[in-house]
């Protein structure tokens, strides 16, 4: 299933100011290597955006700021440690991998 089709079917029910159609491709041209759950997620922050500005329907402009915010997102969860890399750090010291991480967040 490509990504058109995966966004053309979250975007059920939400009121849009243009073709559905037309945002699902531009959600699927946009967001690259993503996966269901971040499309959901993008598609369930845009009318949050549209609610907040008090507009009854979702715009281009609200579904181009809620990628932007899962992008954010993700490079932010990519780039901060777990607390498991912290824990595997402490027990195998001589993993250069492992250390070099920990020691840039946690020394």
């Amino acid at each position: 299933m490509s990504l058109t089709n995966i966004s053309s079917l979250q975007l059920l029910g939400i009121p849009l100011e243009e073709d559905a159609y037309v945002i699902s491709d531009l959600l699927a041209s946009l967001t690259q290597g993503f996966v269901g759950g971040d499309l959901a997620n993008i598609v369930n922050e845009a009318p949050l955006l549209a609610a907040r500005r008090g507009a009854d329907v979702v715009t281009r402009e609200d579904m181009m700021e809620a990628i932007e915010r899962a992008k954010f997102e993700m490079k932010d969860r990519k780039s901060a440690p777990s607390a498991l890399s912290h824990e595997l750090a402490k027990l195998f010291p001589w993993m250069p991998s492992l250390v070099s991480k920990s020691d840039e967040y946690y020394t």
